[in-house]
């Protein structure tokens, strides 16, 4: 390995010839559940929800179901 540091969009572009050599149409994440939210948290994203659903979209993220 070398020392020379590594700009984003040099990993970006690395990341993304690996993940094709891989055949992955996207890298890999884990879920959160949202089990540790703080209740700030959840009435950011329940807001943010709510104001997407009024321009009738979905938001990008989806908040875990209640049970």
């Amino acid at each position: 390995m070398s020392d020379r540091a590594v700009t984003i969009e040099e990993q970006a572009e690395r990341i993304a010839r690996r993940v094709e050599a891989l055949g992955w149409s996207s890298v890999p994440a884990p879920v959160n559940d949202g089990a540790r939210r703080t209740v700030e948290k959840r009435r950011l994203l329940k807001a943010i929800e709510e104001n997407a659903k009024a321009q009738g979209r979905e938001p990008r993220f989806l908040l875990p179901a209640k049970g």
